[in-house]
């Protein structure tokens, strides 16, 4: 519930730019300047993540509210800012803090199942958490409705109601307190006999000396793992900035000196570029090209959401049988392909079923590899290195992509139409794919094999 309505306010933005952006007082390139305002939070949350030395429910409902009263406050501050002549600069702020709040929940989510999902299962348990996506994409088919008799003001109105029912839904079933991060890379295995069966999360609750590794008490019931560090008594215990500082160092050596982790963090660079440039000129290349309104939009948006859905699917069922590296290599290069392909059959027929079709099937392939790929850096994460530390680079390397994309899509737009922008990030995404591929080629095939062989030695 959290996540699916996280994801429709992220979104929703993306679709209904031609719409959205005169209701907020701002032409497209300042729009395009809101909408990087959260890829923007994103890089550094990835950061900020890894002071949290445990979270608790609390931490997690600071960072859900932040999440919603910023979208909350849009519509109300819409006809404040124009008046004090600060659109601009006051959407950006608020949208920036709504990236806050979004990209720290997903964080904290992701590491979670980065630390407690056995390797063979990583893949179809990311495909579960990462459907949530894929419905958010199918119900934005909603909002053109919304949009269309009530305007995009009420949209933000709207979710962050839903934002706020949902972290009463959830406050409920968040954990007490609980570590992120690994004392030792090792998996947590629970017997099948007991209460709570072979769910991890569930297990680790009930003993809490599972989650921290090795646990001693300290004056005034504080608890503290072998390196000494304070864990507290249930709420989150932030690092200083020191000791985040001293852990990426510690860390980040490791990570870029593994060959493997660093083509795939320049393949997803790319591939969340090539996809945000397509979302920022999808809503703009339907309405301004072929004349779509927002109910037509939102129609379209959903068939797209139903092309994720598929790739999400896909690699529920067959990631992890025909292996991490395999999935990614191939059906990378099917993805970039079908881009150019709809790069010059829109030149030349101009096609909007044809030009969807190319679309949702792109839609599918990089869903399919991006999943995938969450679930290969996990297991290619060397023993000695917090798994969070290669899930947040990842994201924030992501992050960096998706900004840049979000940047350079209008202005190639308005140069060369929307196949422009779109042909551009498909060939610089093979490009990296060519260079991850070249660099794995002799890995096995098999994910739970592929670790032993991709750690750099101590």
């Amino acid at each position: 519930v959290v996540q699916l309505t996280s994801n429709l306010i992220y979104r929703f933005a993306y679709p209904y730019a031609p719409f959205i952006a005169p209701a907020l007082g701002l032409n497209l390139n300042e729009y395009a300047v809101f909408l990087l305002a959260m890829d923007l939070a994103s890089i550094g949350c990835g950061f900020i993540i890894l002071a949290f030395r445990s979270i608790s429910k609390y931490s997690i409902a600071g960072v859900h509210m932040l999440q919603t009263v910023t979208t909350l406050l849009v519509p109300i501050l819409v006809p404040v800012f124009a008046e004090l002549g600060i659109s601009l600069f006051g959407l950006v702020a608020l949208r920036l803090l709504t990236g806050v709040g979004f990209f720290l929940l997903g964080s904290m989510q992701r590491a979670i199942i980065g630390h407690y999902v056995e390797a063979g299962h990583k893949a179809r348990f990311l495909a579960v958490y990462e459907m949530c996506w894929n419905f958010s994409s199918i119900m934005l088919g909603m909002f053109g409705q919304l949009i269309g008799q009530y305007g995009a003001l009420t949209a933000f109105f709207g979710l962050g109601l839903l934002s706020l029912l949902s972290l009463f839904i959830a406050f409920p079933f968040y954990p007490e307190d609980m570590n992120v991060r690994q004392q030792e890379k090792q998996q947590h295995h629970v017997d099948s006999k007991s209460e709570t069966g072979n769910i991890p999360l569930l297990a680790s609750s009930k003993h809490p000396d599972s989650q921290y590794g090795s646990v001693n008490k300290i004056e005034g019931g504080s608890e503290k793992t072998e390196d000494g560090h304070k864990l507290g008594d249930g709420a989150s215990c932030w690092g200083s900035l020191s000791g985040v500082w001293d852990l990426m160092q510690k860390n980040a050596a490791i990570v870029f000196a593994s060959r493997v982790l660093v083509t795939y963090y320049l393949f997803n660079f790319a591939l969340t570029g090539a996809t945000s440039a397509f979302n920022t000129n999808f809503g703009v290349w339907l309405a301004k090209d072929h004349g779509f309104d927002e109910k037509a939009v939102g129609i379209a948006t959903s068939i797209l959401g139903f092309g994720e859905m598929a790739g999400c699917l896909l690699s529920f069922g067959l990631s992890d049988r025909l292996g991490h590296k395999n999935v990614i290599n191939t059906f990378g290069v099917l993805a970039c392909s079908t881009l150019v392909a709809f790069s010059l059959l829109e030149n030349l027929v101009g096609s909007v079923l044809l030009g969807l079709t190319l679309l949702v099937l792109y839609y599918t392939l990089a869903e399919w590899c991006w999943i995938t790929g969450l679930s290969f850096v996990s297991v290619a994460t060397p023993p000695n290195v917090e798994n969070a530390i290669t899930m947040q680079l990842l994201m924030s390397v992501g992050s960096i992509g998706s900004l840049l994309g979000t940047a350079a899509a209008h202005p190639l737009y308005r140069i060369g139409g929307y196949p422009l922008p779109t042909a551009i990030t498909a060939v610089t995404t093979m490009v990296c794919l060519g260079i991850f591929s070249i660099t794995t080629w002799r890995l096995p095939c098999s994910s739970k094999e592929v670790q032993s062989v991709t750690v750099p030695p101590p």
